[in-house]
């Protein structure tokens, strides 16, 4: 696989794609038909506020609210699929020793995530690994967006693997620069922490007593915008060294 490999670009938009859309179904499930826009206040918006109904991670007490664990799992999933692929297609100056643990770490640990969350929609109550949790929500919550945005921002400065280059026809246009990092941004902005805490509460214009109501429906919006802007960000480009592939020796 190529730098621009038209297949593999497809395949990853279509994995955020996949993965917005399911984000905001499952989001649908939750809050749909209970907290209309200027409703937040109501008994029941309230009560479906709760941790209870929280199903990006699932931990008694939890209560199953429709198929929002099912969906939200299925959509973990195809976002594995895109952690493991953007690397490769975002980076691809980088070296091996960079490029394989930015895309197998954070992927392995949504699918763990994901498989988790879906069995314990299935299950009807939390399905747990110990010790887990916390290992995925440093892992997923902050080390991996920390990560996909430095590397993303090196990479849109115009690194390859023999370091910088000082020629500027070396370096990649700034439509790609700009697209790169932007991928990154809103691809760390999905994640659970600025889910919770930042994103949801914004987009909500409301602050809640636990989880402010449709939090997790803006994720959804940001992985399908991330499909689109991820096309001029991973657009073939000539490399100054001739035979440079996707996977640089170290």
């Amino acid at each position: 696989m190529k730098p621009g490999h038209l297949g593999a670009r497809a395949l990853t938009s279509a994995a955020l794609a996949g993965s917005g859309v399911l984000a905001y179904l499952a989001a649908w499930q939750r809050w749909s038909g209970v907290c209309p826009r200027g409703g937040f206040d109501e008994p029941a918006c309230l009560k479906r506020q709760d941790h209870l109904y929280d199903y990006q991670w699932p931990a008694s007490p939890w209560d199953s609210i429709g198929h929002a664990a099912e969906l939200y799992g299925l959509s973990v999933l195809l976002l594995a699929v895109a952690a493991f692929a953007l690397p490769f297609l975002l980076m691809p100056a980088f070296r091996r020793l960079i490029l394989w643990p930015l895309a197998v770490i954070p992927a392995a640990v949504l699918v763990g995530i994901g498989v988790l969350v879906l069995a314990s929609g299935i299950a009807g109550r939390p399905v747990t690994v110990p010790h887990f949790d916390l290992t995925a929500l440093i892992v997923v919550g902050v080390l991996w967006p920390a990560a996909l945005i430095i590397a993303a921002t090196t990479a849109a400065g115009g690194y390859i693997s023999t370091g910088w280059p000082e020629a500027s026809e070396d370096r990649p246009s700034t439509a790609r620069s700009v697209s790169t990092v932007v991928t990154a941004l809103l691809i760390a902005a999905t994640t659970v922490l600025p889910t919770y805490f930042i994103v949801g509460p914004i987009a909500a214009g409301y602050v809640s007593h636990d989880t402010a109501p449709w939090s997790e429906a803006p994720a959804g919006a940001l992985l399908v915008l991330a499909a689109i802007v991820m096309w001029p960000a991973t657009t073939r480009i000539t490399m100054a060294l001739a035979g440079e592939t996707l996977l640089a020796r170290p």
